[in-house]
């Protein structure tokens, strides 16, 4: 999923299939379909140029689209297939985690690559957050029991942490300045600290922990997990409140304009 804040556009990307689905936030109705030429994988809006980038499947590229139409305006050329995408909007830098563990830091501008460096062992099933007040990428992947830090100035992969099992959702919160990570299929989330790297925290539910979003303005972490959203407080670093789900929280997305949380839930 991806949000266009300035014309209330959130763009969805469906499961296993080549649609590109477009819906208006404010009225909740379909804008248009538009149809690429593989499964998407990943999606990040660009609202200073409004545009659109996406991967798929096989491309070993990143497809640029117009933001209001979703037509394909151009491609950038990657090493690997990408699988996951983080915007530097103070740098003007998109970030393309690719299949074959690299980061490539590609120009908004010139739509180039300026850099490509070696991160992780592989990023086939990503999990990624961007810091910008620290202006790190945290990374990792399903299948690896490490998060790397790569430094958005320097350009160089900058250390990481140590987990207990495989991570499946990471969300940063500049509120507190510290990561949350949950692990696949365990009810436990981790809360690490990105300067130290260390865990500092954990915390424990009922259920499995899944996708995780931040809201910065009342300093909490939502947690989508099989049966349940989770409010986690960031000052405490415990659950606050918990709402019933009929499935699997499979996207959880907050909007800040209308200070709102958007929940995709599976079918129980």
């Amino acid at each position: 999923m991806a949000v266009n804040a300035r014309d209330h556009i959130l763009y969805y990307g469906t499961d296993g299939s080549e649609l590109l689905l477009a819906v208006d936030e404010r009225r909740g109705a379909v804008l248009f379909l538009a149809e690429l030429d593989d499964c998407i994988t990943a999606l990040c809006y660009n609202p200073k140029y409004n545009r659109l980038y996406c991967a798929t499947a096989s491309d070993e590229a990143v497809l640029v689209l117009d933001g209001t139409t979703a037509r394909l305006s151009g491609a950038v050329g990657l090493t690997d297939v990408p699988t996951a995408f983080v915007l530097d909007s103070t740098l003007d830098r998109l970030y393309a985690l690719c299949w074959d563990g690299t980061i490539a830091a590609i120009n908004c501008a010139s739509e180039q690559v300026s850099s490509v460096v070696e991160v992780g062992e592989w990023f086939q099933t990503p999990v990624v957050e961007y810091a910008p007040g620290i202006g790190r990428i945290f990374c990792s992947d399903e299948y690896l029991d490490s998060v790397y830090f790569y430094d958005c100035a320097s350009g160089r992969a900058d250390g990481g942490a140590e987990l207990e099992s495989e991570p499946g959702c990471l969300c940063y919160n500049p509120a507190n300045g510290l990561l949350y990570v949950s692990l696949l299929e365990e009810a436990i989330l981790l809360v690490v600290d990105p300067v130290a790297g260390q865990v500092v925290d954990s915390i424990e539910v009922a259920d499995d922990w899944g996708r995780l979003c931040c809201n910065v303005r009342d300093n909490k972490v939502y947690g989508g997990a099989v049966y349940h959203l989770y409010v986690v407080d960031g000052t405490s670093n415990r659950v606050i409140d918990s709402l019933a789900m009929s499935g699997s929280c499979s996207v959880v997305a907050h909007s800040a304009l209308l200070n709102r949380v958007y929940v995709a839930v599976s079918a129980g």
